[in-house]
């Protein structure tokens, strides 16, 4: 009977064992996936900072650099690695709200190289037309207009991101205050069953 006893003691504690294992795993693979994730919505903010200055410097030079004028921002660098890595892990929506998900995901879709080429074939198409309707208004100002719109929406999903960044951080703090009461909670049930 002390054998049985001691067997089912044994495969229970083992199994106990393997439980906090896979469980401290899962929440060190979060972790760290939390500060990629922060790291690359870091990233991407710098990324929009300058984009913000080129599309500015474009609309300064547009009305004399007329006919070798490009886009000159490259959407196509918006990194999205551990924004989809937490996507697909699900913890993106432990981390934010409905509102902030959706913002990133239209970011993604924003910001990629399809939106790039659209704008420079859109502003490939008006460069050379001298007068757009019949109010005369010239296509440069409609080309200035179009990028003014771009530079609106580009600042609006920077404050965007910068608003999502300081949520991750306070979750990701959270999520590690969390696993350290659980941790110290189940030493204190162990050491009360000894």
């Amino acid at each position: 009977m002390k054998v049985i006893i001691s067997a089912i003691i044994g495969f229970l504690f083992a199994w106990l064992l393997f439980y906090l294992q896979e469980a401290q795993k899962k929440r060190q693979n979060q972790k760290v996936l939390i500060k990629y994730l922060n790291r690359e919505l870091k990233y991407n903010t710098a990324l929009i900072n300058q984009w913000i200055k080129d599309i500015k410097h474009d609309i300064y030079f547009l009305r004399w650099a007329k006919p070798i004028f490009t886009f000159t921002p490259q959407f196509n660098k918006f990194r999205s690695l551990f924004i989809n890595k937490a996507f697909d892990s699900g913890i993106i929506y432990d981390l934010l709200s409905d509102r902030h998900i959706e913002c990133i995901a239209r970011m993604l879709t924003f910001f990629s190289l399809e939106k790039q080429s659209s704008i420079k074939d859109f502003i490939n198409r008006y460069k050379d037309v001298e007068v757009m309707d019949e109010d005369g208004m010239p296509g440069i100002e409609f080309i200035k207009m179009f990028l003014n719109d771009h530079l609106e929406i580009v600042k609006q999903k920077q404050e965007e991101l910068n608003q999502i960044i300081p949520l991750i951080m306070y979750k990701d703090n959270k999520l590690i205050q969390r696993a350290k009461n659980y941790k110290e909670i189940l030493s204190k049930k162990l050491f009360n069953l000894r």
